[in-house]
């Protein structure tokens, strides 16, 4: 769990700051805090949650209507 989190905050950090060289036009951050870095088992879930905030995203966003 620790081995875990700690994954995270790198990844985290790490993505933020190659932002501030390279903004991107829509950034999608689903709510996945309650999984692991070994759920590969819920795959589906996953990308389940991650098309629906994708949706959400475009939509608020109006780069693709």
């Amino acid at each position: 769990d620790i081995v875990d989190r700690s994954a995270k905050i790198i990844l985290n950090n790490i993505t933020h700051l190659s932002f501030k060289q390279n903004e991107p036009n829509l950034l999608i951050e689903p709510p996945i805090d309650q999984f692991k870095g070994w759920d590969f088992h819920k795959a589906r879930e996953l990308i389940d949650i991650g098309y629906e905030e994708g949706k959400k995203s475009l939509i608020k966003s109006k780069l693709f209507t």
